[in-house]
């Protein structure tokens, strides 16, 4: 049952409470994984389901911000997929479809996806690297949003004042959740987490 010696294990203190509690973590066959709490000889049984949480990935710590910019300071959007890739820009304070046809965006939905894309949160946070299951190799969707000004008041805009700050995020939608939602990452950055199906819904529409 891989508890001798464990695969790996965690180590739990609590304020108040002197010393400390060391679950030892083992293997899993097709219906349970193994745990044993340290000095006693009982193994226990656990769903498979719980062995995401005993992973304890690094990635689970950290805030579920994962987009923080100015939404006025949208200027591109492009939404690709299987058979389809939109693409609007803005110029001044007007939206404009590019592709598949020429037109004017309606500037009500692109607001509402502004503020989505620059204040985007994670549901949760799965793990530091992709793995095949997160269907992240070949997503079926991104996201590719391009902001151009100063930036958030937390960014490094530099000394001077010269020409506008551009950032581009690219969010990679992958397999979907069961029970609603889909893994996700972004572009040149580690760590996937999860988006919930309002905002995967939102970001596709």
């Amino acid at each position: 049952r891989g508890l001798e010696p464990a695969v790996n294990w965690i180590d739990v203190s609590r304020t108040g409470v002197e010393g400390r509690e060391r679950l030892v973590v083992g293997a899993r066959d097709s219906d349970h994984a193994w745990v044993r709490r340290e000095g006693e000889p009982t193994a226990l049984a656990l769903p498979t389901s719980a062995e995401e949480l005993l992973g304890a990935d690094a990635a689970r710590f950290r805030s579920k911000g994962v987009i923080r910019d100015v939404p006025d300071e949208l200027r591109a959007l492009v939404t690709e997929a299987e058979g389809f890739r939109d693409e609007v820009s803005r110029d001044g304070g007007r939206w404009s479809l590019v592709h598949p046809f020429a037109g004017t965006a309606d500037a009500l939905t692109m607001r509402s996806a502004a503020v989505r894309i620059a204040s985007l949160d994670a549901q949760r946070w799965v793990s530091l690297s992709a793995r095949p299951e997160h269907g992240l190799d070949r997503p079926r969707a991104r996201v590719i949003a391009r902001f151009e000004g100063e930036g958030p008041p937390s960014a490094d805009a530099g000394a001077d004042a010269g020409p506008a700050r551009v950032r581009e995020y690219t969010i990679a939608i992958g397999a979907a959740i069961h029970g609603g939602g889909a893994f996700a990452r972004l572009a040149d950055r580690d760590g996937v987490f999860v988006l919930a199906q309002p905002v995967v819904d939102e970001l596709l529409q």
